[in-house]
């Protein structure tokens, strides 16, 4: 059976540690929305300048820079390409990181509504990737025609910061949990000194002497089997035997409390 001292420590160190790995979780999942919120920002961000380079002449033919503002679509395998569908529903436009690059099932293969987005992440060669999708409406003198703007990026990025940031979180809660449990165990040893000090001498005093309570006869029995003669001489002297049975002469009562060790 575990002494009250181990109870106590137990008991608190297991509402730490639950404590720990709630703050933990909750922390990771906060940090994991905040991350994925940042990568939607980007691809926005991203989105606004490939609609900036955009230019749709008269006839509603789109033109595109060979040099486009966000450099990372020029550059081959570089985790991020874009693609443009127009009103016929056909890719008309698709950045030089897109070449042997596979066209997710998941994209819209049609125009989406003007200020229509779409965020998402979607799973490329067994690899997951991120997509955003933003639907606008070209006016001209011909007419409308809208179209969607897509951009694809991959998550190592996003995977590589969200494992440094558990593996920071764990190392330091790891280190405040040590802290507490180290200051926790220290409180409870002086908390609990008083009890030791009592548990101490109770532990010492099981042993010692205890007084006893005789009834008369046991007194006169104790008295004569421990009484010194000089005791028992004075006794002689004053004993009345004149005096009924069972009757004794004096002004003294014996009151006798003996010890057994």
């Amino acid at each position: 059976m575990m002494s009250l001292n181990q109870r106590i420590l137990f008991s608190t160190t297991l509402v730490l540690l639950i404590f720990i790995i709630g703050i933990a979780v909750t922390l990771d999942r906060a940090f994991h929305d905040s991350a994925y919120l940042g990568v939607e920002d980007r691809l926005l961000a991203r989105l606004l300048l490939l609609m900036s380079d955009a230019e749709l002449d008269e006839q509603g033919i789109l033109h595109m820079p060979s040099n486009l503002l966000d450099t990372e679509l020029s550059r081959p395998d570089s985790g991020t390409y874009a693609f443009i569908i127009d009103q016929t529903k056909t890719i008309t436009w698709r950045s030089n990181s897109a070449l042997n690059k596979q066209i997710p099932e998941q994209a819209p293969l049609a125009p989406l509504e003007m200020g229509t987005k779409r965020f998402e992440q979607i799973v490329i060669g067994e690899k997951p990737h991120f997509i955003y999708s933003y639907g606008v409406t070209w006016i001209i003198a011909s007419g409308t025609y809208p179209i969607t703007f897509t951009i694809v990026a991959d998550t190592i990025l996003f995977d590589a910061q969200i494992e440094r940031y558990r593996e920071d979180l764990w190392g330091w809660l790891s280190i405040m949990a040590l802290l507490l449990l180290i200051t926790q165990m220290l409180v409870l040893r002086w908390g609990l000194h008083p009890m030791r000090q009592v548990s101490s001498e109770l532990a010492a005093n099981k042993f010692a002497p205890r007084a006893l309570h005789l009834s008369p006869r046991q007194d006169r029995g104790v008295l004569r089997r421990r009484k010194p003669k000089t005791a028992r001489y004075a006794d002689f002297k004053n004993t009345n035997y004149n005096a009924p049975r069972g009757k004794t002469t004096g002004n003294r009562k014996l009151k006798l409390a003996y010890k057994i060790i």
